[in-house]
């Protein structure tokens, strides 16, 4: 039996596959997000809290949230924030945060349904891949 020739570029996309892998494994991303919309005192409205949970924050620049009413739609929020700099979100949303753990807080919505969600973060020029999820 003889021992199998590998060709430099076989070799050499193997390598590239491997540290291409290794750079976007080293993007912090999102490790859990949720909506919790609670009922109001207004008949239909809800308040809607946005909560994201980082699992490395050492590098994260800035954070995208989007909120809708569809899988495709962000109908509903549409932001991106600077991290750890609650006064770049939009008038009348309230950031806090403990540890790793962001809570923004958006107002009140009309009710519904469903809420579909989308977060991702911004390391350098380098964005994440999208957290998606779905909160009824």
């Amino acid at each position: 039996m003889q021992p199998t020739k590998l060709k430099s570029g076989t070799v050499c996309g193997n390598l590239l596959a491997a540290l291409l892998l290794f750079s976007t494994s080293s993007i912090a991303q999102p490790s859990d997000a949720y909506v919790s919309m609670k009922a109001t005192a207004v008949a239909g409205t809800v308040h809607g809290v946005y909560y994201i949970e980082l699992a490395d924050t050492n590098s994260v620049n800035q954070i995208e949230i989007k909120l809708g009413t569809d899988w495709t739609s962000a109908d509903m929020v549409n932001a991106v924030f600077t991290y750890d700099t609650p006064g770049s979100l939009p008038q009348g949303y309230s950031y806090t945060r403990n540890g790793n753990i962001i809570a923004i807080d958006m107002g009140n919505f009309p009710e519904q349904s469903s809420y579909y969600g989308n977060v991702r973060v911004k390391n350098g020029a380098t964005w994440s891949n999208n957290y998606t999820f779905v909160s009824n």
